[in-house]
Parts: structure tokens; C-alpha cells; sequence
């Protein structure tokens, strides 16, 4: 199973890409990257486990989601966590 596209927060877009389905888990990449990272990293384990819907956020700025006008950490999670709500 995999769906990519984007969930809106306070107007801006979250650009996610997520793989399976059942227990949600959000991976969260560092900063200079995108959800590629971490998929890279994680869907080789997660091929050993079922029951797991690994959800992939785009920090703003980074991949697919557009910088916007986030000036502050409290805005970035705001975000990350409105997009998380939605997911």
C-alpha cells in the first residue's frame, strides 16, 4: 500500500508520502533532507513487521512543502503537529 499527497494546516500544505496500513507511525526527518531519508532507513525494517502504517512528513521547506511564511519553532509545530492531527 502507498499514498503520497498533501494535507493543508492553517493554509499551508504538508507534503506526506505513507506505506501500509495498520498501528500509524510518523517519521520525521532532520533538517537538509526529506521523507526519502528516513524511508530509506526505516522501510527495511518495516518490511520484516506487519501492522504498521509508516506515515512520512516533509518538514517545511524541505521535499515538498513549501517554506511558507514560518518564522518560528512554535509555527514549525504547530504545523507538524496540525499535519499529524489530520494524517
Amino acid at each position: 500500500y502507498f499514498m503520497e499527497g498533501f494535507v493543508k494546516v492553517n493554509g499551508h500544505p504538508v507534503h506526506y508520502v505513507e506505506f501500509g496500513k495498520g498501528f500509524p507511525v510518523f517519521c520525521i526527518h532532520g533538517y537538509a533532507v526529506d521523507w526519502r531519508m528516513m524511508a530509506g532507513c526505516l522501510e527495511p525494517v518495516f518490511e520484516k513487521h506487519d501492522g504498521y502504517r509508516r506515515i512520512y512528513i516533509d518538514l517545511p521547506g524541505h521535499g515538498q512543502t513549501p517554506p511558507g511564511l514560518l518564522k518560528t519553532s512554535n509555527a514549525w509545530l504547530e504545523t507538524i503537529s496540525g499535519a499529524i492531527d489530520e494524517l
